[in-house]
């Protein structure tokens, strides 16, 4: 599979994920929804990686690997889960206590920062990151933030001579909220980063797909623990009804596992570390079916937004293809 097709694929379920995610909440509490939707992407992952070691006959050559772990190995998988569990943690708990527009924009700056820690953080030689790609990724930026502007259905003057309005505040915990909301945008970035240093543990079973969802497993399976401490201690008990399963599961198997090893797959395959651009198509493709699903409304503020981001992004793919 090529890292272009993979990384189509996960910006593809990623551009699902607030929709199902939405549809989810009706139903279910936040915290409850980021557990579930883990166990179900352990599962998954571990059913998908069971069946590709078997039919690869590598199910000795991956124990052998996982024996020899270490506690380098095993402290890589800690942080991974950690940041995981924490990273989605930290972003709901900023969009209870802070403007949900204005947390998210400081949110979505994680691309930019995962551009920069993949080389710094992994041993792998990548083509060097020029001014170029980090303008194109302001850019892009600035194009997912006119689309979270536009949720308000005001007209672009409007939104942006009154932008102050997101973070103008006294209040402590709002100040907390933004607070929350960078430190989950580093750890999401933080994570994506380790998730593939983790997947390149396993690069002597020769097969970045399975060494791809093996992360997803250990990343999952690991945030799912730390995320059940985290549910007991804030509220004591899960709270999610029987119409909230399958749309947690939807978020759990296609986005948290699928798309999730699809990302690292595409990163493992990739040579320039701008690739992690390329995720702002997902907030873009995610209000076009948040509008034919009849959760929100499509403004020209959206409009000139999503026209940036995809811009962007072809400018990017053609630099890529060129070099």
């Amino acid at each position: 599979m090529h890292a272009a097709l993979a990384m189509s694929f996960s910006i593809l379920m990623w551009s699902l994920y607030p929709l199902w995610a939405s549809l989810a909440l009706a139903h279910a509490d936040p915290f409850s929804l980021m557990f579930m939707a883990h166990v179900f992407a352990f599962i998954v992952a571990a059913i998908l990686c069971a069946a590709l070691l078997w039919r690869q006959r590598k199910m000795a050559a991956f124990w052998q690997v996982q024996k020899n772990l270490g506690v380098s190995g095993w402290l890589l998988i800690a942080m991974t889960s950690l940041t995981s569990a924490l990273s989605h943690s930290f972003f709901l708990m900023s969009l209870t206590l802070a403007s949900k527009a204005g947390v998210s924009l400081v949110f979505e700056l994680w691309p930019i920062v995962a551009m920069f820690f993949t080389p710094i953080l992994t041993s792998r030689t990548w083509t060097r990151t020029t001014w170029k790609d980090y303008a194109l990724g302001i850019v892009s930026l600035i194009g997912v933030c006119l689309i979270i502007l536009g949720d308000k259905d005001l007209m672009l003057p409007d939104r942006l001579s009154d932008i102050s309005i997101y973070f103008a505040s006294q209040d402590s915990w709002v100040l907390l909220g933004y607070i929350l909301a960078l430190g989950g945008c580093y750890l999401t970035a933080l994570q994506a980063v380790l998730r593939m240093n983790y997947a390149d543990v396993f690069k002597t079973l020769d097969s970045p797909l399975i060494a791809s969802f093996l992360s997803v497993i250990y990343t999952r399976g690991g945030g799912a623990i730390f995320l059940a401490f985290i549910v007991l201690g804030l509220q004591g008990d899960f709270n999610f009804g029987v119409d909230a399963i399958g749309y947690m599961a939807l978020v759990g198997a296609m986005v948290f596992a699928l798309a999730a090893g699809a990302y690292t797959y595409a990163l493992l395959n990739a040579r320039h570390s701008n690739i992690h651009i390329f995720y702002y198509l997902a907030p873009a493709g995610a209000v076009l079916w948040l509008y034919l699903f009849r959760e929100t409304e499509i403004t020209m503020t959206i409009i000139i937004g999503g026209a940036m981001v995809v811009g962007a992004n072809i400018i990017l793919a053609l630099k890529n293809r060129k070099n």
